[in-house]
Order: structure tokens, then C-alpha cells, then sequence
């Protein structure tokens, strides 16, 4: 794709964000209609989107945490809230959780992939946004579809989660000093 297109394809990622925020859509279709026959726009607008739903996705684990400390500081007035300094899970501990999905029809040529990410050391990135996650592990391990990805993506949040219930249910659990 030369300069030009590439200049045209930002401003009119631009123009949707636009259009996208004024809740414009009549301006979003017409954008849209142009992608229908220019596939490096649609990849645009697609990447644009995924973006959008990783910070918002983001933007939600940030709020749910702010509260929960709030309504752990209103309600247990006596508790700490200590965030703990756990180690990052680790590509193999990721596949492990994927595995454990029954779900997951890895191919043949997958097999080797897998076993090899199943024996990896190497921890996980914090980033778990999809687009940051698969381009740090392509770079690591090699390509693998997107689906694939994504999987790994949903396993490793999976085990953020599990850890942070774990981690929440401990707190709740403490006993408060009894008044006298």
C-alpha cells in the first residue's frame, strides 16, 4: 500500500471515530459501504474496533476494581486492601487452562504448536489486550490463526480472574477485631 492510501485509509479511520462519537450513523454506513470494495479499509476498520473493545474492556476491570475497594473500605472498614505481588502465569500455565476447555478442536498441525507453547517458561506480558498479547507471542512462538489467539487470550484472562476471585474471597474472609 503506497503513502497516499495509507494517509487516506488514517483519515477516514478518523472520520469513523468521528461519526462513531457523534453516534452518526448515516456517516459510519457510508464508511462502511467504501470498505465493502477496499479490503485494507475493512481490515482498518476492523482493527479499529477491536482497539475500542479492549480499552472499553479494560476501562470496565478498572471501574469494577475502584468499586470494590470502595465497597470494601464502606463495608469492612477494618480491612486492607493489599494488592498482592504475585508472579505472571506463564505460556505453558495458559495452555494448560486452554486445554482444559472442551470446546477447543486443535488441528493436527496445531499439535506441535501447543506442545511446544506447553513447555514454555516464558511469562505472559501484563498487556492482555488481543492485538498486543498475539503480536507479543507471534514474535515468541510463531503465527497461529486468530481463533487460536483469541482462545489464548480468553485462557489467560480466565486465570487473571480466577486469581483475583481467590485473591477477593481471602480478603472478605478476614475476621474483624471484636468491639468490646
Amino acid at each position: 500500500m503506497n503513502r497516499d492510501e495509507s494517509l487516506r485509509i488514517d483519515w477516514l479511520c478518523g472520520q469513523y471515530l468521528a461519526a462513531l462519537e457523534q453516534l452518526d450513523f448515516t456517516r459510519m454506513e457510508k464508511i462502511w459501504e467504501l470498505a465493502a470494495f477496499e479490503p485494507e479499509l475493512e481490515k482498518a476498520l476492523h482493527l479499529l474496533h477491536e482497539g475500542l473493545q479492549e480499552e472499553e474492556a479494560q476501562q470496565n476491570q478498572n471501574d469494577v476494581s475502584q468499586h470494590l475497594s470502595q465497597l470494601v473500605a464502606l463495608h469492612l472498614p477494618s480491612a486492607a486492601i493489599i494488592p498482592s505481588p504475585e508472579k505472571p502465569f506463564t505460556v505453558a500455565e495458559v495452555i494448560t487452562e486452554l486445554l482444559k476447555d472442551p470446546r477447543l478442536e486443535s488441528a493436527a498441525e496445531m499439535q506441535s504448536f501447543i506442545e511446544k507453547l506447553g513447555t514454555s517458561t516464558e511469562p505472559l506480558p501484563s498487556e492482555r489486550a488481543l492485538s498486543k498479547l498475539r503480536s507479543w507471542a507471534e514474535a515468541r512462538f510463531g503465527t497461529a490463526s486468530p481463533q487460536f489467539w483469541q482462545e489464548f487470550q480468553q485462557a489467560a484472562l480466565r486465570l487473571d480472574l480466577r486469581r483475583a476471585s481467590t485473591a477477593d474471597y481471602a480478603l472478605a474472609a478476614r475476621t474483624a477485631p471484636r468491639e468490646r
